[in-house]
């Protein structure tokens, strides 16, 4: 150990700091930090960031500046995904360097399914050859096929479940809300039906499942753990329609029901959740896949296994 490692990755939903070590290959001494800020809807349609994100992320950039300086890394990487590809304000970017005193580097879709995998395979247990990794952003969702424990494709859609809220969910989570996102995600993922006649073809489909990287899986499993309906930590298709009708039905639900959900998520963030859900549910039907498992691991990780591995070649 001695040396550190830290990533700033700057997330469509969050602003998410994390300062590592390393014994031998594994991570410990784990420093997590995070903002929450919503950039997805940060951009106007000319690209500009609005005004009311621009002093919200620069806020949170500085008080992440502070953090960094009293524990400072030996190695440190910003990245930034989706929200930084979509938004066209030099200026911006400029401020949010500064504020930082660091470069920031806007990855694309292909390196950030590289790095996903990359945190997925070095911190996860995975002993089938074929899967799939569902990544579900803020603004928005990487799709990893992987044949033969190697990358076969990479697919990133600009659909997320901030951006999914914003566009549905706002104002309820009704029933009716809720299938007119499922009828308008199917049409945003109708890419994935050629990926999963690829895979027929190759007669290896049948032993694909997946496991699941984003705040949305982990909230997802942590929902239906409290519940007891699962032990054994793989989930499917039937268990995320019953907690989509939990969570439609929230108000209805009885006191026990609700204070169990109230203890793991935020329930003023409801709606951002179904949101991730339906994006989850989808991908699921369309792709057939049979079971769910939560990965350790996902993009920082893949950051910091890349920074702490450049390092020590």
């Amino acid at each position: 150990m001695g040396n550190k490692y830290g990533v700033l990755d700057l997330g469509s939903n969050s602003f998410h700091l994390k300062i590592v070590e390393f014994s031998g290959k594994k991570i410990v001494n784990n420093f997590k930090y995070k903002e929450f800020v919503q950039f997805g809807l940060a951009a106007k349609s000319s690209g500009e960031v609005k005004n009311k994100y621009r002093k919200k992320s620069i806020d949170a950039l500085s008080r992440i500046s502070k953090i960094i300086k009293k524990n400072p890394p030996s190695y440190l990487k910003v990245i930034g995904t989706n929200s930084l590809r979509n938004i066209n304000d030099n200026d911006f970017l400029k401020a949010m360097e500064n504020t930082l005193d660091l470069s920031i580097e806007v990855i694309s879709p292909d390196q950030e399914g590289k790095l996903i995998y990359d945190g997925v395979v070095n911190t996860t247990n995975i002993s089938p050859k074929n899967y799939y990794i569902l990544d579900i952003g803020g603004s928005s969702t990487e799709i990893i096929c992987v044949k033969n424990s190697l990358i076969n494709k990479i697919l990133s859609f600009n659909i997320g479940s901030s951006t999914l809220n914003d566009k549905f969910f706002l104002t309820s989570g009704s029933i009716k809300d809720w299938y007119e996102s499922i009828i308008y995600l199917s049409d945003v993922f109708s890419e994935l039906h050629e990926l999963k006649r690829d895979n027929m073809d190759s007669k290896i489909a049948e032993n694909f499942f997946a496991f699941g990287t984003s705040g949305t899986v982990k909230a997802v499993i942590r929902s239906l753990d409290s519940f007891g309906y699962k032990t054994e930590k793989k989930y499917s298709l039937e268990d995320l329609d019953y907690l989509s009708h939990v969570l439609i039905n929230y108000e209805n639900l009885y006191d026990k029901e609700k204070n169990s959900l109230k203890d793991i998520i935020d329930i003023n963030r409801l709606n951002i959740m179904l949101s991730g859900l339906a994006i989850l549910q989808t991908i699921t039907i369309i792709l057939e896949i049979n079971t769910i498992a939560k990965a350790n691991g996902a993009l920082r990780e893949g950051v910091l296994y890349d920074l702490f591995q450049n390092k020590n070649k």
